[in-house]
């Protein structure tokens, strides 16, 4: 089951953006994965265990589509939903 309420900062920090969502009941850990079109190949952004990830590789004036897939050892979920982010200029 992918993780729900993913969400991505919207122009809030200038030197990051900031993936959260909500825990799914027995994921071991969580990998974001992004985009720069919604429709785009997606690269993995990295891995953690919390409910939030920070991506400092991201440019500013650039806008990102990013997505969550919750992990065990068996393998991940399917992509959540997908939500845009960006940085402030």
């Amino acid at each position: 089951m992918p993780p729900g309420g993913v969400s991505a900062s919207d122009g809030a920090y200038t030197n990051r953006v900031k993936v959260s969502w909500e825990a799914v009941s027995g994921a071991q850990y969580y990998r974001v994965y992004r985009s720069e079109s919604k429709s785009g190949a997606k690269t993995l952004v990295g891995q953690t265990k919390y409910l939030y990830r920070n991506d400092y590789t991201a440019v500013a004036g650039q806008t990102y589509w990013y997505w969550v897939t919750a992990c065990t050892d068996a393998g991940c979920s399917k992509y959540s939903a997908v939500d845009i982010g960006w940085l402030r200029p």
